[in-house]
Formats: C-alpha cells, sequence, structure tokens
C-alpha cells in the first residue's frame, strides 16, 4: 500500500512539474511509473488518477496521439465504473486533442458528450465548460456574433 501511495504521489508530483520548463523528462518519467504501478495493482480509480496525470505531463508540442489514448482510456474506465466526472475529464482532454489533430467532427461529438454528461450532473463548472468548448467552435467559424452571446 505504502508503495501505491508513492506512484499517486508521482503523478501528482508530474503534473506539478508541468510548470517547470525544464521539468518534461522528470514529469513524463513521474507519470509513466504512476500508470505502469495502477496497471500493477488493477484499481481503477488510481489508474484514471494515473493517466489523466500522465496527460498532464505529455502536454506539449508533441505527443498528441498518446495523450489521446490516455484521454480515451479515462472515458472507457469512467464508463466501466459510472464515475461521470471522470467520463467528462476524459471528454475535455479528448476535445482539446482532437482539436489539435484537426478532427473537427469528432471534436463536435465530443462536445455534445460532454454537453449531455454536463446537463445531466447539473454542475456549474461542467456547464461552464460546455460553454466555452460552444463558443471556442463558433469562433473556430468565424460566427463571432454567435461566440458573443455565448460567453455572455
Amino acid at each position: 500500500m505504502a508503495e501505491l501511495a508513492h506512484h499517486f504521489f508521482q503523478a501528482a508530483q508530474a503534473v506539478a512539474l508541468f510548470y517547470f520548463a525544464n521539468g518534461r523528462e522528470r514529469r513524463a518519467a513521474l507519470s509513466q511509473q504512476a500508470v505502469e504501478m495502477a496497471r500493477r495493482v488493477s484499481d481503477t480509480a488510481t489508474l484514471a488518477y494515473a493517466l489523466n496525470s500522465r496527460h498532464w505531463a505529455l502536454w506539449g508540442d508533441e505527443n498528441v496521439e498518446e495523450r489521446l489514448a490516455a484521454a480515451t482510456e479515462i472515458v472507457r474506465l469512467a464508463e466501466q465504473t459510472n464515475a461521470r466526472e471522470l467520463a467528462l475529464t476524459g471528454h475535455a482532454w479528448r476535445v482539446a486533442d482532437l482539436l489539435e489533430l484537426g478532427e473537427v467532427e469528432e471534436v463536435d461529438e465530443e462536445i455534445a458528450v460532454f454537453a449531455r454528461l454536463a446537463g445531466a450532473l447539473r454542475q456549474p463548472l461542467y456547464w461552464w465548460w460546455t460553454l466555452v468548448f460552444q463558443a471556442m467552435r463558433v469562433l473556430l467559424e468565424g460566427r463571432f456574433a454567435e461566440a458573443e452571446q455565448l460567453t455572455q
């Protein structure tokens, strides 16, 4: 159990290192160790947390495919355990990753799924993120008046 707690700490440390320019290699290694440990102990919640940390750790101008795989696995784990807030985290990551890949139709699908889940949870934070995603999409299409309405 102490080893699991140690790797949980490593996952958190990997996220903290995101804010240090020279911490890229260290955060990648720490997050990878946390994911591997969570897989070994077969703890779904810990694995999802480690994958979320891994996504943060890999954030940058590369690794989008690996980040997308982590986000997709977060969604899968959330669906297996009926963890709706975790699912929202995974879908939010997928929005960003798919947008980076230029997969606009899939981005729209993810935003729609996020909106449905946010509506079911009825949490203001998730509704706010839904509006942010929707405003981002209409801005990308040049529909400025509609984007302004969404941001109000």
